[in-house]
C-alpha cells in the first residue's frame, strides 16, 4: 500500500503468498532475500551482514498446533543494526518455541502480525508479546489502518500507545520506552 521511499537495497520475502512478495512493486533491482525459495517453498536459511545490518532468519510453521511437525510456512527475519535487535514476525501463526525463542534473543521492536485471524488469535498475539517482552511493538498484517486501532483496543489498556502521522519511525535507543509500549501508524503526514 505505501510505495517505498527512499529505495531500498535490500528486500527480505518472508513468505510465498502474494501480500508478501510483492518485489515486483519495489523501484530499481534491491537484491531479495527469499525466507522460502520461490520454486518448492522449503525454508532457506538466511544469516549475513551488509554494511551495518547483520541479519537472520528462523522458520515458523505452517500448524497452530504441531508447530515443527508442519511444514515451514514463514520465516522471521532478525536484524541488528545500530546496537538495536529488530524483529519482523512475518506471517507467524503460533506462539514461539523454546528454541525459537532461544535464537531470538531479546528484540528491542517487534513486528507483529494483528489481524486475529488469518495469522493468530488476538489473545495468541498477546502471549507473544509477553513471551518477547519487546520495548516497541508495531502492529503489521492488517486489512486496513483502523485495523491496529481493534488491536489496540482489544489490549485493554495494557500498552501505552504512540501512534505516529505517516509511515516512518526512526528508532534509536535512547528514545525506546523502558516497558512495551505499542506504536500505530496513521496515514497522514502531520
Amino acid at each position: 500500500m505505501y510505495p517505498p521511499s527512499p529505495t531500498p537495497d535490500l528486500v527480505t520475502v518472508s513468505n510465498l503468498h502474494g501480500t508478501h512478495n510483492a518485489v515486483e512493486w519495489v523501484p530499481e533491482t534491491p537484491r531479495v532475500l527469499w525466507g522460502l525459495f520461490p520454486l518448492d517453498g522449503r525454508w532457506n536459511r538466511i544469516a549475513l551482514t551488509i554494511r551495518d545490518v547483520s541479519l537472520f532468519n528462523i522458520p515458523s510453521y505452517a500448524s497452530r498446533t504441531q508447530l515443527e511437525e508442519s511444514p515451514v510456512h514463514n520465516s522471521i527475519f532478525v536484524f541488528h543494526t545500530g546496537g538495536l535487535c529488530i524483529v519482523h514476525l512475518g506471517n507467524l501463526r503460533h506462539p514461539l518455541t523454546g528454541q525459537q525463542l532461544r535464537q531470538l534473543g531479546t528484540p528491542d521492536v517487534v513486528m507483529i502480525p494483528v489481524d486475529g485471524q488469518w495469522t493468530m488469535s488476538y489473545a495468541d498475539v498477546m502471549g507473544v508479546i509477553t513471551q518477547l517482552q519487546p520495548r516497541l511493538v508495531i502492529p503489521m498484517h492488517i486489512d486496513f489502518a483502523p485495523h491496529a486501532e481493534v488491536f489496540v483496543r482489544y489490549t485493554g489498556g495494557r500498552y501505552p500507545v504512540r501512534r505516529i502521522a505517516g509511515q516512518t519511525l526512526v528508532l534509536r535507543r535512547p528514545d525506546l520506552p523502558a516497558a512495551t509500549a505499542i506504536v500505530v501508524f496513521s496515514d497522514r503526514e502531520s
